[in-house]
């Protein structure tokens, strides 16, 4: 009986150690970086486990990575040249810093992914910082720039940049949002971020309430024409639904008409600016956004007018008066 007990122990070690070998398509052993990168993009826990956008963008970035280091077997990467040849691919891209170290994110990442499946000993990319430092979290759209970019924006653009500004949300999660998702004073959103598995509560405040007021009431009037309405609330000029990308464009072609010269994702400072003028508090705006407290701060210093955050102060004090 022991014996047998023995023997089976003894296949499955073999049975584990022959699949630990083989985990690649076609059951080629993964030996040289070319073995990871394919092994990472068919993974469960690899590219597939990303969201859909970061799977685009990633997607290039593999097909290079495995173009400069592809012949490199894993088993070199714990070598001290290792480092040095990723810092010269890295450097050879320092004239568009944000490339670059988008370029070494990838690459940390799939190196990762490799020793925790125990087919890396080393990851060299792990201890690069970044070449591009700027953080743009404290960056607003004034009004003043949103009216001038919304007056020279398409109708259907003036709805998606207004309610980014309104809402906050990233390009990725504007662009799905559904009618399904609108309640008396919120939208529940599945970011994007997160691979859907996460539900954010986003404020609907007077802004962002007129323009799902205003595309409420045209979906409506679209329906009594005998029209199929489409499910997302945001829409083209052909009624399709919008791309990230096109997003983007929509929003530089505006800004450059405007002569502003400001990001999509500064709209996201514009957003935390009007919830901080709502009421919200630093805390507050910081869990909604997605950012650290100190950067809401940083905009409340710079952009919010103290006498607007003392009246709405009064007004939160002499309403709990009022409630008891």
């Amino acid at each position: 009986m022991q014996t047998a007990r023995h023997a089976e122990l003894a296949g499955v070690d073999e049975l584990v150690k022959s699949y630990a070998a083989s985990r690649v398509a076609g059951q080629k052993p993964t030996k040289t970086v070319h073995d990871l990168v394919v092994l990472y993009r068919g993974d469960p826990e690899g590219l597939p486990k990303l969201a859909k956008t970061t799977r685009a963008q990633w997607s290039p970035w593999l097909d290079k990575i495995d173009n400069q280091f592809g012949s490199l077997e894993l088993r070199l990467l714990k070598a001290a040249g290792a480092r040095n040849a990723i810092k010269r691919w890295r450097n050879s891209m320092a004239d568009t810093p944000r490339k670059a170290d988008y370029g070494i994110q990838v690459l940390r990442r799939v190196l990762s992914f490799g020793m925790e499946e125990g087919l890396v000993e080393a990851n060299p990319a792990a201890s690069f910082k970044k070449l591009h430092n700027v953080n743009r979290a404290d960056q607003i759209v004034t009004d003043d720039e949103l009216a001038a970019i919304l007056a020279k924006a398409t109708p259907r653009a003036r709805h998606v940049i207004g309610l980014a500004a309104a809402t906050g949300l990233r390009r990725g999660d504007l662009v799905e949002l559904q009618w399904g998702q609108v309640r008396d004073d919120h939208l529940e959103v599945n970011t994007g971020k997160s691979s859907g598995r996460v539900t954010a509560t986003v404020p609907l405040t007077p802004a962002a309430r007129a323009i799902i007021d205003d595309l409420a009431e045209e979906r409506r009037e679209s329906v009594a024409r005998g029209a199929i309405p489409s499910a997302f609330i945001l829409t083209t000029e052909k009624g399709g639904k919008w791309l990230p990308a096109s997003v983007t464009q929509a929003f530089i072609r505006a800004a450059a008409a405007a002569g502003v010269a400001k990001r999509l994702h500064d709209l996201r400072g514009t957003a935390a600016t009007r919830l901080l003028l709502a009421g919200c508090t630093s805390f507050e705006t910081a869990k909604i956004m997605g950012w650290e407290e100190r950067s809401v701060d940083r905009i409340l210093h710079r952009y919010v007018d103290p006498g607007a955050i003392a009246r709405k102060v009064i007004e939160r004090l002499a309403q709990a008066e009022v409630t008891g």
